[in-house]
């Protein structure tokens, strides 16, 4: 009996066509960045594989301009790429506002279906969630709203949720013993943070890659608050001449995120009358605060931290 030669790679020459692709397979891979192919993640789409050149938004549709998420509940990184929900329809979404002056202004979400029974149960094993306008990814038992930025997104939740958070409190013992932790200035798993998310591998981070976790800066944030006692007609705040400007009622708050420590001109334009300004120069360390009271000599005031929170959260509850 004749028997086919044997290769070096332990099959026979029959074989060598299919190792050959897996070979020229693995030196494409080599020629992208590394960082990007872990091994652990999800496969990538062909077309993104084979390109020539690195072109996302041209393979993956969640890149495309004008991006709208379909509504629906999401069970894979996959089906968010492709924009295809396996479970599509609006779902039933529950939203709050936060009660803590670093949340203020925004709104937690919660994603609910019925059962077979009719029951109203909690979305827990699923990836993400859109309502057809924005899309909503899970963290643990949290939903974030995905924005975009450039070629990726970003989205604000607990630095809690952080990967390298949790292990950094793993790893020191749930306590605050020794190191960072020992700091008064580490903060809690609440707080809010920015994260960046990878498109490709459907990891997220917060953004200061290079520091440590417990010492990433939160957003800069500047209040905007009108007390309910503040009577009369709505007024608008703009950031900039050539910005928008945003409606402030008695009872109510505006919130902004301007760049940190740089100066910053409030504009305040009432119903009638000439516009007042104020300058001021926000850092990340504490959120900043303003008092509007449109009838008063100074319409705009900045408030020192503590009277700003309370009165922000009086405004929330």
């Amino acid at each position: 009996m004749v028997t086919q030669p044997t290769s070096f790679f332990g099959n026979t020459t029959s074989n060598i066509p299919s190792t050959l692709g897996l070979l020229l397979m693995d030196a494409a891979l080599q020629s992208r960045d590394q960082a990007h192919w872990l091994p652990a993640g999800p496969s990538y789409p062909a077309a993104y594989v084979l390109a020539n050149e690195l072109h996302p938004a041209e393979v993956l549709p969640a890149l495309a301009p004008g991006f709208r998420p379909r509504a629906g509940f999401y069970y894979t990184l996959e089906e968010f790429w492709r924009n295809q929900p396996s479970e599509p329809g609006t779902p039933d979404v529950e939203t709050r506002p936060y009660l803590t002056t670093d949340w203020a202004g925004a709104l937690e979400v919660k994603p609910y279906r019925r059962t077979v029974d009719g029951k109203r149960v909690l979305a827990t094993n699923i990836w993400g969630f859109s309502d057809g306008k924005d899309f909503y990814l899970r963290l643990k038992q949290n939903f974030y709203k995905l924005e975009r930025r450039g070629q990726g997104f970003i989205f604000y939740g607990r630095i809690g949720d952080d990967p390298a958070y949790r292990a950094a409190v793993a790893a020191n013992g749930n306590s605050t013993n020794s190191g960072l932790f020992a700091s008064a200035a580490a903060p809690s798993p609440e707080r809010r943070a920015r994260f960046s998310f990878s498109l490709l591998t459907g990891s997220t981070s917060l953004d200061q890659g290079a520091i440590a976790p417990p010492l990433a800066t939160r957003p800069t944030h500047l209040f905007v608050y009108r007390p309910r006692n503040a009577k009369g007609p709505a007024v608008r705040i703009r950031l900039a001449p050539d910005q928008p400007a945003r409606e402030l009622s008695a009872g109510e708050l505006l919130t902004f995120e301007p760049a940190s420590d740089q100066p910053v001109h409030v504009y305040l334009l009432p119903e009638a009358g000439p516009e007042a300004s104020l300058t001021i120069t926000p850092t990340a360390e504490l959120p900043t605060y303003l008092e509007c009271r449109p009838a008063t000599a100074t319409p705009l005031r900045l408030v020192k931290d503590t009277e700003g929170a309370a009165a922000v959260t009086r405004l929330v509850k």
